[in-house]
């Protein structure tokens, strides 16, 4: 028992001494803008500022990122608390390709479809100029209600430490080390970093429509 214990903590060490070293500002503003286009309720998010260089990277180090973004739209409520409307949310995965020096984005929500990039600022490019999230056609939404707009962006850096899949042996369970691992890292959110905002209360008709 005192030898796992003392692999536990080896374990939190090194995951601490990983997670302490320099990295760029880590991005606290998310650019959004929500809008009608083709009678569809829209959420748009820039992704790009999130691709920083520290990201560039550990991308080219063989550590994928996953980005997943959420757009939410709530009634707000005085006493009752804010009630969801409408939730929509989609999740990217980068990784690198040493052996073509290609930057890869995978759209996780749609059978991995994968576009490959030459160089980071086409990436970033590409990020910047993703297509909204459609949260609905605009008939669908009351247009005497008041509605605000949540945005979330979450990263995670996908590395053997984050234990994505439970793999399990024949008997379906899983090591002491693994299992307690986990735990720790559910608890610290190891490689994870979450940003929201929300707009202001708006109407519908005060939304920018779009050909």
């Amino acid at each position: 028992m005192k030898k796992l214990t003392a692999l536990i903590f080896a374990i939190m060490a090194v995951a601490g001494s990983v997670s302490s070293q320099p990295e760029d500002r880590e991005e606290s503003n998310i650019f959004y803008d929500i809008y009608v286009q083709d009678s569809c309720l829209t959420a748009w998010v820039d992704l790009a500022p999130f691709l920083t260089s520290r990201v560039v990277e550990r991308l080219r180090d063989g550590i994928e990122l996953a980005i997943e973004y959420n757009a939410e739209l709530i009634t707000p409520r005085r006493f009752w608390g804010d009630q969801t409307v409408v939730s929509q949310t989609r999740t990217l995965r980068l990784s690198f390709r040493k052996i073509t020096n290609e930057f890869v984005l995978s759209n996780a929500d749609s059978n991995r479809t994968e576009k490959t990039f030459g160089a980071p600022e086409e990436l970033s490019r590409f990020m910047s100029e993703l297509e909204g999230i459609c949260l609905g056609t605009i008939r669908q939404f009351s247009p005497e209600s008041r509605y605000v707009a949540v945005f979330q962006v979450t990263t995670i850096s996908l590395t053997d430490l984050n234990l994505a899949e439970r793999p399990s042996d024949s008997s379906g369970s899983e090591s002491p080390v693994r299992f307690l691992f986990r735990q720790f890292l559910h608890l610290t959110d190891y490689g994870r970093h979450q940003v929201t905002t929300r707009t202001r209360p708006f109407l519908l008709t005060e939304l920018e429509e779009i050909d």
